[in-house]
């Protein structure tokens, strides 16, 4: 996988006061094999090649990685990037935080996805920061249209089972946001193509880890 110097955030990633504007939680699978002086976190930007007058800049400081993420399969593609304390992000009406969900929180719902990934599979880039409203599918129908994968508990399905609508290339670690109470519901994770019939995405479900996470945040 291509390795970037920079990641991008859409949404700044919090839990309550215990995590001080000082973590982000991002698929494994983006910082695999990286190391903190490699990465970049910016928060505020709209426009996917070109700095905005309001972003902010951070540097990872730390990567915790899930001991036990599986590339092959996806199992456990979560990671918590660690920024710097002494300059934690400055909260504006560009750069906010979004609230994790309790442990085993279901979502039921439809759901937001954000990001700067390809417009159709194998297709171009936008320029302009993108989303996307798509349904939440349950585990056995998501495991029915995946019969080739194992769909297990950490994962989470979203998408129009007619296909139109979905997550793309270059969209992985953007947040899926929960339209029923405004929580982060998942991260992007991988799936077959982008927004073809049978093949909803799939997403790391954030609700899954908040013990680990908990675990992992000093």
């Amino acid at each position: 996988m291509l390795k970037l110097a920079t990641v991008v955030v859409t949404l700044l990633v919090a839990y309550t006061s215990a995590y001080p504007r000082s973590s982000l939680r991002v698929p494994a699978h983006c910082v695999e094999g990286d190391v903190p002086s490699n990465i970049q976190v910016i928060a505020g930007r709209h426009l996917r090649t070109t700095p905005g007058p309001r972003e902010q800049v951070r540097q990872v400081t730390r990567i915790d990685m899930h001991e036990n993420y599986n590339g092959n399969t996806y199992a456990n593609d979560i990671a918590l990037l660690h920024l710097s304390t002494d300059t934690p992000f400055v909260y504006d009406d560009v750069v906010g935080e979004i609230a994790l969900p309790t442990q085993e929180q279901q979502t039921p719902g439809d759901t937001i996805v954000s990001g700067w990934g390809r417009l159709t599979s194998g297709g171009l880039y936008p320029t302009v920061l993108q989303f996307v409203q798509v349904p939440f599918v349950n585990d056995t129908m998501c495991q029915t249209l995946y019969p080739e994968e194992t769909i297990i508990p950490s994962m989470l399905c979203a998408g129009l089972i007619k296909g139109g609508k979905d997550s793309c290339q270059g969209d992985s670690g953007g947040p899926q946001a929960a339209v029923d109470g405004g929580y982060l519901a998942g991260i992007v994770s991988w799936g077959y193509g982008c927004a073809a019939p049978n093949r909803p995405g799939v997403y790391t479900e954030v609700s899954y880890f908040i013990d680990w996470i908990d675990a992992h945040r000093a």
